[in-house]
């Protein structure tokens, strides 16, 4: 018996048990708890990395399937992408070129009039080291076929988020071969060109050999393809007399008229000093003259040098000047001889041109294909920038995910910001898609306030505040470019003000009155995009809106272009001012639609749609 003023210790010891297994329980609650979050954010993290490694399929599926040929380089120079169309292009098997420098990976790369080209001076060469290579024009040779190829490549430096150059990409375009062309009406030219007696060449506005005959390379003893885009002169001539032989063809081209006295010059062929006299005959183009005929003559044998009689006969030597008249005649023969053969020459060669006019308009609709193909080929060079950053952020929130599974708010954040990047990278995807089809992209009249304050911020560091007009102001566009466009231009301004201010972008609605230089009468909104950095000097603000113009080291000056490209297909244009040590401002012009015929528009849209 517990006697009276003792402990109860079997009340004590209940009391500890029941707290004990209170606490065993939370901790069990607790415990469950994080692992139900735990579960949640793991199934969230793995739906986001199906979805990332799905969009990041389809990329690849599209970059590969684009009848570009489409290359990425590393920083020393080595292929880790090419699309079906560069391994095709370049005469390689499926992943063949991965890992291969460009030298390696093809050969015979030479500018178009012959002479080799250095390895450093190649376009994904120069692009690593931070430069823009556009347009750059050089021959290859196709490894199977031995086809030498006249290719245009475009080339641009990768960079990392602090403008480090971490690779390159380029796409190569076959612009034409320089193999005799396969259809009927070109063999028919070729036949008729190699089938004349004498040697023919045809020399362009430069003094370039455009085209030669069988004869003529036989003559100089040199390969058809040798001979084009070199020197006419160094071929026909003396070094002494290049200048005067230059200047021939350069003469029948300004003027339309062919001297009097045709070129007369000495060459050694096979082995042997033989002397040519070149006629020229003018080749007509459009409402010009572009090329000229240079027909040639073997006169080796007549008593002519440099145009002159090489002979003088003694006065009263009747037998001497019947000799020398009989070679003045067999002479005057062959000058008539060489005139009727030129003039031969110049009706085939006008009979091939007007056959070849008609297919002229069949091929005006492949060059325009071609255009485009470049076209693409330039839009998924930024494309593939822009996805590089979209899979960095949805790499990003994903880790960012892990690390705070015991934060649902965060975590919902987080995902909310991946779901948007994926979102874009979407609609990056129907873009290029639609665009390399020929599709015409899908144009709205929507309100550009709404679209302008719902778009993510460009920037890194830094606030941007939108002003917008009491009333809708709305305009017809592709928001996907819009926003593209004003990314461009917040990227300038932050770039120019520094982080530590807000830039200032206001939406209001403006008129033109008839006899703007740049702008139709009308209403228009005006998009005005106002940082307050140091400004641009007038010689400088002239030339912003130019491609590939910047005075920031390492920049690649393509913001205002794009923004002015916009504009300009919208039937607006991009306005700059700035005054120096103040600031500068941005507008984008847009022709404005009335508010009644665009909500007209917005509610026939999902009856279409139905």
């Amino acid at each position: 018996m517990i006697m009276e003023g003792d402990v109860n210790w079997i009340l004590l010891l209940g009391l500890a048990l029941a707290v004990t297994a209170a606490v065993a329980l939370l901790f069990v609650f607790l415990a469950g708890r994080a692992t139900w979050a735990y579960r949640n954010a793991t199934h969230e993290r793995d739906r986001f990395r199906t979805e990332a490694e799905t969009h990041e399929a389809r990329l690849s599926q599209i970059l590969t399937s684009v009848p570009v040929a489409l290359v990425e380089t590393d920083t020393e120079g080595r292929f880790i992408f090419a699309n079906r169309a560069a391994h095709q292009l370049l005469g390689r098997r499926d992943q063949e070129l991965i890992g291969l420098r460009f030298h390696s990976a093809t050969w015979g790369i030479t500018y178009p009039d012959g002479r080799l080209i250095p390895p450093e001076l190649l376009p994904n060469a120069r692009a690593l080291r931070g430069q823009t290579v556009k347009g750059f024009q050089h021959v290859i040779a196709h490894p199977g076929t031995k086809r030498k190829l006249l290719v245009s490549v475009t080339a641009m430096p990768i960079l990392d988020n602090l403008g480090r150059v971490i690779g390159s990409s380029a796409a190569i375009v076959e612009i034409d071969s320089l193999n005799p062309a396969a259809s009927p009406e070109a063999e028919l030219t070729r036949r008729v060109f190699d089938a004349a007696p004498n040697p023919v060449i045809v020399v362009g506005g430069e003094g370039q050999v455009r085209e030669i005959n069988a004869e003529a390379a036989r003559m100089l003893g040199l390969e058809a393809d040798a001979a084009r885009g070199r020197a006419f002169a160094e071929l026909v001539a003396p070094e002494h007399r290049w200048e005067a032989v230059r200047a021939y063809p350069t003469e029948i081209i300004r003027t339309g008229q062919v001297p009097a006295m045709p070129l007369e010059e000495s060459l050694t062929s096979r082995g042997e000093r033989r002397f040519v006299r070149w006629t020229g005959v003018a080749l007509p183009f459009e409402d010009g003259i572009d090329a000229v005929l240079m027909v040639g003559e073997d006169v080796t044998e007549q008593p002519y040098e440099d145009g002159t009689v090489t002979a003088e006969a003694p006065e009263g030597d009747s037998q001497s000047l019947a000799a020398l008249s009989e070679r003045l005649a067999v002479a005057e023969q062959g000058r008539v001889r060489a005139e009727a053969e030129a003039a031969a020459a110049q009706t085939s060669l006008t009979q091939a041109l007007a056959a070849a006019e008609d297919r002229r308009h069949r091929v005006d609709a492949e060059a325009e294909e071609g255009r485009r193909l470049e076209d693409v080929g330039r839009l998924t060079s930024g494309l593939a920038q822009d996805f590089n950053a979209l899979l960095t952020l949805l790499l990003g929130a994903l880790d960012m995910i892990g690390r705070q599974a015991d934060n649902p708010e965060r975590v919902r954040r987080v995902a909310d910001a991946a779901l948007q990047a994926g979102q874009r990278g979407e609609t990056l995807t129907r873009q290029l898609s639609a665009f390399s089809r020929g599709d015409e992209t899908h144009l709205r009249a929507l309100n550009v306030g709404a679209i302008v304050r719902g778009m993510p911020n460009p920037i890194q560091a830094g606030a941007v505040e939108v002003q917008v007009p009491d009333a809708p102001a709305y305009a017809r566009f592709d928001p996907v470019r819009l926003q593209g466009a004003l990314t461009a231009l917040l990227i300038n301004a932050r770039q120019a003000q520094g982080p530590t201010e807000p830039i200032r972008v206001r939406i209001e609605s403006s008129q033109v009155a008839a006899g703007d230089p740049d702008l139709a009468a009308g209403d228009y909104v005006k998009i005005t995009v106002a940082d307050r950095g140091p400004g641009m000097e007038p010689d400088v603000l002239i030339r912003a809106q130019e491609p590939f113009f910047t005075t920031r080291p390492g920049a690649e000056g393509l913001g205002l272009a794009q923004a002015r490209g916009f504009a300009r297909s919208r039937g607006g244009a991009l306005r700059l001012g700035s005054t120096p040590g103040v600031g500068s401002t941005a507008a984008i012009w847009l022709p404005r639609v009335p508010t009644d015929e665009a909500l007209a528009e917005q509610t026939d849209t999902p009856a279409k749609a139905g």
